[in-house]
């Protein structure tokens, strides 16, 4: 436990520093564990032209309350917010997609 009589002083901030003091030889960096949800893609994976057909539609995301429209333009995948607009989708694998504001 850390305390101070200082208003604006971040005791959790400095217990992690000096705990990552005293453990720093106890603990290595593991692998991350987005290491395989973005490993890179096989050859030939992307999905173009009749594959992009299951995924045009409006999808609701509760966790931030909104809606998503995703549409097929030529051989890309663009999805829209009513916010920020429209914005390109890269297929990531399966069914995982990245995008500047997705």
């Amino acid at each position: 436990m850390v305390k101070s009589n200082y208003a604006n002083f971040n005791s959790q901030a400095t217990c992690e520093r000096i705990a990552d003091l005293i453990l720093e030889d106890e603990f290595r960096e593991g692998p991350s564990s987005f290491a395989s949800i973005n490993k890179p893609r096989p050859e030939g994976e992307l999905p173009n032209g009749p594959q992009f057909q299951d995924y045009p539609g409006n999808y609701y995301c509760p966790d931030v309350e909104t809606t998503y429209t995703f549409r097929v333009e030529g051989d890309q995948l663009i999805g829209h917010h009513r916010l920020n607009g429209s914005f390109k989708l890269q297929h990531v694998n399966g069914d995982r997609f990245n995008g500047l504001l997705f």
